[in-house]
């Protein structure tokens, strides 16, 4: 059986039924949440720094009341991922048919919440809490994360994982290490792993490295992706997607 507390390795398309190729690591995070996530039909699921990502659109489509929060309202260098036209036409954002009575779309800052505690039954955030700031920053939203949900509540969290290189990123970025995941996300946000991690990586996923800005030259040109993007390289860094899966213990009183 697959953990759910896992590094992103390319063998793991197969185990997810993932068809598409080639292998993108935005699609082995959204499987990975939908799955980890489970049964929403009926469920409140947040989606911190959701930018226009497809998860928020499937997840409406399993029947979930889908509240999507980012910068939106002034995206800056992020405008490609969270575009202003989702406040008042996410449908002409997402790659999917979907039931727009089932989202709300809120500018927001995700170190502020602006939602009671215990609100959601599950909650995802997928490649955006490396951006959103220092790890104080980091640590602040992973404890909003932690009081927004409900007790027994579900959380998909994807981020950057370094494997390579010294420190924890560049400006704008935060590559984690085992040791920062626990330090800034797990241990602030109050929940616990539902699987023992595994942070391995086998030797076929890391030989698909390769540089960042080609990938970005290629997605902002809107150019078809021709290869693997499951290990990427920048600035002396090797890093790729992890995957953490955190529960809220069940009967636990929010905390502030």
């Amino acid at each position: 059986v697959m953990r759910k507390n896992k590094v992103c390795n390319l063998e793991d398309w197969d185990d997810l039924g993932i068809k598409q190729r080639p292998r993108r690591r935005k699609d082995w995070e959204v499987a990975m949440a939908l799955e980890s996530l489970g049964d929403v039909q009926g469920q409140d699921v947040l989606g911190v720094g959701a930018g226009a990502d497809r998860a928020v659109f499937e997840l409406c489509n399993r029947g979930a009341r889908v509240w999507a929060i980012d910068l939106y309202a002034s995206p800056g260098e992020w405008g490609l991922f969270a575009p202003r036209e989702m406040l008042t036409n996410p449908a002409a954002c997402s790659p999917v048919a979907f039931d727009e009575r089932r989202l709300v779309v809120q500018h927001m800052d995700a170190r502020r919440l602006r939602f009671p505690d215990a609100s959601f039954d599950g909650l995802f955030s997928l490649g955006s809490i490396e951006h959103f700031g220092a790890l104080a920053d980091i640590a602040q939203a992973s404890r909003e994360i932690g009081r927004v949900l409900k007790p027994g509540g579900i959380a998909a969290i994807a981020t950057e994982y370094r494997l390579s290189g010294e420190g924890d990123g560049w400006p704008g970025v935060v590559l984690f290490s085992p040791a920062t995941l626990d330090e800034a996300i797990i241990q602030p946000s109050g929940l616990k792993r539902l699987d023992k991690p595994d942070w391995s990586i086998s030797e076929a996923t890391l030989a698909t490295a390769y540089p960042l800005a080609e990938f970005v030259q290629s997605y902002e040109a809107g150019r078809e992706m021709r290869r693997d993007d499951v290990v990427l390289e920048h600035v002396g860094y090797t890093f790729t997607s992890v995957m953490l899966v955190l529960k809220k213990a069940s009967g636990e009183a929010a905390h502030a």
